[in-house]
């Protein structure tokens, strides 16, 4: 027989269970209520926060461009010292230089020049060319002391470089008296030997001519034994090619350094200056070994036999004379041909390859 439920059994569950449901969707409504309060209440005061921090941002932006600012300020004014005291230093080695009417350390005094040759390029950069300057940034600015600082640092530069040449030509007088004073020397063998010592050698030399002049017993002699001219020539020669660093320095800084700042060309200057230096060091050594006498007289000869046929110009007992002017011709050349050989070799040594 069927059971039957009756209508009331079964609506008590499903009216519990729509209860607990409804309960549950109560809840997530309030819960929802609550998140959406924290929100609008969060954003509330991130909006408040925002009015607090604006300013303090816009604070910071001016603190750092004035940071920046403090920094391109003191870099250029690091920049003025710096070049303000070198030009001070070069000013006192140029003072020094003329009191002293030498340049006592030629390695410290180019750097003095290139120290000063930075500075009139950093004044020039920064002195007032046109009004159009002012709007090219921090590094073209115009500053109305940059023009006067420029003008002092190309006059001492000017100077410098005067000096410097100056120092050229008398350094090069004293590296050929030097020389020649070693070969005047009566150790001059030894010189030699001192010479070889440093790397410095002449492919002219002959080694079995040299054992003799330079053995301890050559080397030692006393100042009343001379030398003989072979051996002088060899000392010579030696210490002409013994050339001093401070010299190459200064000839290379002038040959290499064509300031376009200074309407001068250094380079030519110096060539000029090694050519009339070695010209009159020459005709000194030349008029030393005879041949401005031997020209003279050769002069004089012409003089009195002007007009004179062949015949008459020379008479009985003039072949010993014409002998003797032939050898002292031949001699003359002969000390010509061997100080030319060394100039390529000179020049080479103080000017550079």
């Amino acid at each position: 027989r069927a059971c039957v439920a009756s209508p009331g059994r079964m609506g008590a569950p499903m009216a519990d269970r729509a209860g607990s449901i409804r309960a549950a969707l109560d809840a997530n409504n309030r819960a929802c209520d609550g998140i959406v309060n924290l929100v609008a209440s969060t954003e509330s005061q991130l909006e408040e926060l925002r009015d607090i921090v604006r300013p303090i941002n816009a604070r910071t932006l001016d603190l750092d461009r004035a940071l920046r600012n403090l920094s391109v300020v003191t870099l250029e004014t690091e920049g003025w010292l710096a070049r303000i005291d070198a030009a001070k230093r070069a000013e006192h080695a140029l003072h020094d230089a003329e009191r002293q009417r030498v340049i006592a350390d030629p390695t410290t005094w180019i750097t003095r020049l290139d120290d000063l040759a930075s500075a009139e390029v950093f004044f020039a950069e920064r002195s007032e060319m046109s009004s159009s300057n002012a709007s090219k940034g921090a590094k073209s600015f115009s500053m109305p002391c940059a023009e006067s600082a420029r003008a002092r640092a190309r006059e001492l530069l000017g100077r410098c470089i005067a000096r410097t040449e100056g120092e050229f030509a008398s350094a090069m007088r004293a590296h050929d008296a030097r020389a020649m004073g070693i070969a005047h020397r009566p150790d001059g063998p030894r010189a030699i030997a001192s010479m070889r010592s440093l790397g410095i050698r002449d492919e002219n030399w002959d080694e079995a001519d040299e054992e003799d002049t330079l053995s301890p017993r050559a080397s030692s002699s006393t100042p009343s034994t001379p030398m003989s001219p072979t051996t002088a020539r060899r000392a010579h020669r030696a210490a002409l090619l013994d050339v001093d660093p401070g010299l190459k320095s200064v000839a290379q800084w002038l040959l290499s350094n064509p300031l376009p700042s200074v309407k001068k060309d250094t380079n030519a200057v110096c060539t000029q200056l090694y050519v009339d230096a070695r010209t009159a060091s020459l005709v000194d050594a030349t008029n030393r070994d005879g041949l401005a006498q031997l020209c003279a007289e050769s002069a004089e000869d012409t003089f009195v036999n002007r007009g004179k046929s062949d015949g008459a110009k020379f008479g009985l007992g003039d072949g010993e004379v014409w002998v003797e002017k032939t050898r002292r011709w031949s001699e003359a050349i002969a000390n010509c041909v061997a100080r030319w050989e060394a100039e390529p070799a000179l020049a080479t040594a103080v000017l550079g390859a």
